[in-house]
């Protein structure tokens, strides 16, 4: 977020900041709360974002010297798999649902020992 902070000038919006990141508004609110980069005014009922530059700047080298590096080549993501449908995540007898393991391929085969 603070990257793309960095440098704009006009304020974009929390909606459209959203759209700009893929983060959502309340999980951008709950980031830049903290950094005193988002506010509510005094009987309002919408965050403002506050973009003070030298601000961003200032959180952005903080955030700098302690980040860690990932190498993407070494992630691997696939989405969750999703239980039987249920009434409000729990069965019919009201026990919550529990995952449900993948099933094993079918006709495969360990790998034989060389020879």
């Amino acid at each position: 977020l603070l990257n793309v902070l960095s440098g704009i000038e006009e304020n974009p919006g929390l909606t459209q900041l959203s759209h700009m990141t893929g983060i959502t508004e309340q999980d951008i609110v709950q980031v830049l709360m903290p950094l005193k980069l988002v506010h509510k005014p005094p009987g309002g009922r919408d965050y403002v974002l506050v973009l003070d530059q030298t601000l961003i700047e200032e959180h952005r080298r903080t955030r700098s010297r302690d980040a860690l590096v990932v190498d993407p080549r070494h992630l691997s993501w696939a989405p969750p798999t999703q239980a039987p449908a249920s009434v409000g995540g729990r069965r019919s007898g009201g026990a919550p649902v529990a995952p449900v393991a993948a099933p094993a391929a079918v006709g495969t085969q360990q790998p034989k020992a060389p020879l």
